[in-house]
Parts: C-alpha cells; sequence; structure tokens
C-alpha cells in the first residue's frame, strides 16, 4: 500500500512539473533557410527542460496548411518563421486572434512578408493574406534585402547594451544576408544593427509592443549557418526566456558546432561547379564536374577547370552554395540530407558573376574556333565529357608558393604555369592573371572568357 501511494505521489509530482512549464509553439513554413531542422534541434539541446514545445509545420501537400496549428490555443509564447503564406480563414483567425490575446511573439527572418504573397503567387482559394503585418505588428518596412553574395556584420546598439537579451555578447559575422526594413516605428527599440558590403546599415534585431499591446521581438537574422555563431545561440537562448517573463539560466554554447567546408585561410578548395546561367543563351552550358576554385583575395573566386584548361568562372563574392553531400556534411542543418541525383542540383557560386566561359578549350593555337574537341557522351544531357586528350593537353597540377598557388599544366606540349592575385590600386580592385610560357614562335590564343555573348581573348607569342 505505501509502494502504491508513494508511486502517486511521484506521478502527481511529475505530473505537476510538467503542469508548470510554459508552452511555446514554433510555427515554420518556409524552406530555404531550414528552420525545421535548426530551431527543434536547437530547442531540444538548450531549452526542453525548461518549456514544453510544439511545432505547426506547413504541409508537404499544401505549403498554405499548417499542421497541428491547434496547439496555439494553449500557447504561452509563438515562435514564426514562416515565408509568404496565404492561409484559410479559420488558421488566420487563429493566429490573428493569438496576437490579440496580448501574448508575447518572437519573428524570425522571411516572417516579415510571412503573409505577403507576390503578384506572381497562385492565391490558394478562399484564403487571406496580411500585406500590412510587417507594418502593423512588426513595426517595419520591408523592403527587399541586399545581395546574398554578402555576410552581415552584426554589431549591438549602444543604448541596449545593458538589456538583458545582448549584455555581455559581442557583435558577430552571420550568414543572413542583410534585410531592408527601415524606418521602424517610433517605439520600436533596436537591439542590433547590421552592415554588409553595400546599402547602409539596417536594423537586424528590435523590440516593441504592437497595436494590441503584446510584445513582439523581431530578428532578421535566422540563417542555418547564423545557429553556428556563439554570440547569436545566446541571444536566441535568452529570447525565450525574456519573452516568457523566466530568470535566464547561465548556459556553456560552442562557437561552431561544425567546421566550416571551405577553410577559411586556405588559398583553394575543389569542388564541382555549376556555372549555367539559364537567361544566357551564349553560357548555358558551364559545368565543371572538378573545378579548382582559387581564392585571390578581396572576396574573388576563380575557378579553373583542369579537363579543358579554362578559367570557367570569377565571381566575387562568399564562395559556393552548400548544395553537395561534401559540403552538407559540414553544416548542422543539412545533416543526413543526401544531394539529389542527376545534375540539376549542383554547387552554384554566390556572388556576382564578373566573368564566365563555356566548354571549351582555354587555349588555342593559330585560329580561335571556340569549339569542343571532345566526342559527346552517348546521353545527350550530359554535359560533362572528361579532360581533353593528352595529345592537346595535360593538367599537371597544383603547388603552393610563398606568393599563392600556381597551376601547372601542358598544351600541345607547351608547359604553362600562372596564378591569380587581386589587390587594390587608387582605390580600385585590380584581379591579375599571370602566366609564363615556354618561348615558342607559334602563336598562342589564351581564351579569357565570355560575357553576356561577348567573346574576350588574349594572345601570345612568348612570355
Amino acid at each position: 500500500m505505501k509502494r502504491i501511494l508513494l508511486f502517486l505521489i511521484s506521478v502527481l509530482i511529475f505530473n505537476l512539473a510538467v503542469a508548470d512549464k510554459k508552452n511555446v509553439l514554433v510555427i515554420i513554413g518556409e524552406d530555404d533557410y531550414l528552420t525545421k531542422k535548426t530551431l527543434p534541434y536547437f530547442y531540444e539541446e538548450h531549452l526542453k527542460d525548461q518549456f514544453n514545445f510544439s511545432y505547426a509545420i506547413s504541409s508537404n501537400e499544401n505549403r498554405h496548411y499548417l499542421n497541428n496549428l491547434d496547439e496555439i490555443e494553449k500557447a504561452d509564447l509563438v515562435v514564426l518563421s514562416i515565408w509568404r503564406m496565404a492561409l484559410s480563414e479559420k488558421q488566420f483567425n487563429q493566429i490573428d486572434n493569438y496576437i490579440k490575446s496580448v501574448k508575447p511573439l518572437l519573428v524570425l527572418k522571411t516572417s516579415t512578408h510571412g503573409f505577403s504573397l507576390r503578384p506572381t503567387h497562385e492565391v490558394p482559394a478562399n484564403s487571406k493574406q496580411w500585406p500590412g503585418f510587417d507594418e502593423e505588428i512588426l513595426g517595419c518596412k520591408y523592403d527587399g534585402h541586399y545581395s546574398s553574395a554578402y555576410s552581415t556584420d552584426v554589431t549591438f546598439d549602444p543604448k541596449n547594451k545593458t538589456s538583458k537579451l545582448v549584455s555581455g555578447l559581442k557583435g558577430f559575422n552571420c550568414r543572413s544576408w542583410l534585410y531592408k526594413v527601415k524606418p521602424l516605428a517610433d517605439d520600436a527599440n533596436v537591439l542590433m544593427w547590421g552592415k554588409t558590403n553595400e546599402g547602409e546599415a539596417q536594423p537586424v534585431t528590435w523590440t516593441r509592443k504592437n497595436k494590441f499591446g503584446g510584445e513582439v521581438l523581431v530578428t532578421t537574422l535566422g540563417h542555418s549557418e547564423d545557429f553556428l555563431s556563439k554570440d547569436f545561440q545566446e541571444f536566441f537562448y535568452r529570447s525565450i526566456f525574456c519573452l516568457l517573463k523566466e530568470d535566464i539560466p547561465k548556459n556553456q554554447f560552442e562557437e561552431k558546432l561544425f567546421g566550416n567546408y571551405l577553410e577559411d585561410n586556405f588559398p583553394f578548395y575543389t569542388t564541382t561547379l555549376d556555372a549555367r546561367l539559364k537567361d544566357n543563351k551564349f553560357i548555358s552550358n558551364n559545368l565543371t564536374s572538378r573545378a579548382i576554385v582559387l581564392k585571390p583575395g578581396l572576396n574573388y573566386n576563380v575557378a579553373f577547370d583542369p579537363d579543358l584548361l579554362r578559367v570557367a568562372l570569377i565571381w566575387k563574392g562568399d564562395g559556393i552554395s552548400n548544395k553537395s553531400m561534401a559540403a552538407g556534411s559540414y553544416n548542422l542543418a543539412y545533416r543526413s540530407r543526401k544531394s539529389k541525383g542527376g545534375e540539376l542540383h549542383l554547387p552554384v557560386a554566390i556572388g556576382d558573376t564578373l566573368l564566365a566561359m563555356n566548354p571549351v578549350p582555354g587555349l588555342e593555337m593559330k585560329d580561335s574556333t571556340w569549339k569542343d574537341p571532345r566526342k559527346p557522351l552517348p546521353w545527350k544531357q550530359q554535359i560533362s565529357r572528361g579532360p581533353l586528350d593528352t595529345s592537346i593537353g595535360r593538367f599537371e597540377g597544383i603547388y603552393e608558393t610563398m606568393t599563392g598557388p600556381v597551376l601547372s599544366y601542358t598544351f600541345k606540349n607547351i608547359k604553362v604555369k600562372e596564378s591569380w592575385k587581386s589587390f587594390q590600386k587608387e582605390s580600385m580592385d585590380i584581379l591579375e592573371r599571370k602566366v609564363k610560357i615556354d618561348s615558342r614562335d607559334e602563336k598562342v590564343i589564351f581564351h579569357l572568357g565570355q560575357f553576356l555573348g561577348e567573346v574576350i581573348e588574349g594572345s601570345s607569342t612568348k612570355i
């Protein structure tokens, strides 16, 4: 009897403990920033003992429908991470009623335009939108974003550096590109500012009371790679406790849960690179199976194709997308995600394209034909054809020197060595290609590239 009584008491205590936990509903209706993975992982790792979490996630069959949204009726806090949804009247009213209940709201990234479809989007029947959500509730005016080629440097507003949300944190760099959200409402309290390589600084995190009196915390950060930052993790952790008026327990966050696929200080890397320009009929087949990407500095990238001994692409930006199994395995949000088959979903350059070239040899003798001498494969959709015949050319290798990596290859038995560097001169970026070849009397033509259909050539008899 005593054992049964003790068991009942322990069950009662356990149930009371669960009941005392506040309820957090995470609403997720976006795919680009992978919050379907990052948010559950973060909460499971750091917050499961303090709060009860549930999730309302967009349906695979209908992205404008949120499964499990009925949980909002008992939520003490809603975390919103959605992109351009048009909900049914019932689900729209559920969210509207929550906001009017004066309960707190934490808003991430694309939720600034979460209830407003683009004019080109198909509008579901009997659905509702809220195009003024950003101004009415969040206190901002979403007006697009700066280039996704650039990450964002985050600093803290000196007026609010003692706020519980950010005190003791340091500025950090994050992968989220910068949203244009100014002007903010007069009552908005800016906590963080963001600056990128273009445009003016923008608020990236602020608090305010919405027009119904509910507390709102908005951040335009939240890219999957932002969760690798120790300071962003700490801020996000604190935000849950602050919005629920709970004391903030100490927690230890590691700076990076996974290393970067692209080593910051290494001068080159290899990758498949998809540089097919869909809107440009002149450069439509620029796919390199095993590109060597040089990093000469100043955020420039030069992709050399060892099969055709050509410069396939030059761009300025943050490298390549994580659309491969190797790169993806280094990223928390991509764990267990397999690469899709075929040549459709491959790494692409992140940034502004400066020069590109279709798959033709980077050098020719006498006359320039701009033709690929390799035989096509039986399957017409297979763009890659392998290296040039060794009688034409052969890539020998890459080696490091005190001034950077040097590419070594032969063309028609002519030995070629080339290197790249970038520097500034009179406030202008200079990207320099140095080529050294055997002294020959024959004319050698270097194909420097194509851009928007224009052919760029350079020729040399002796260098």
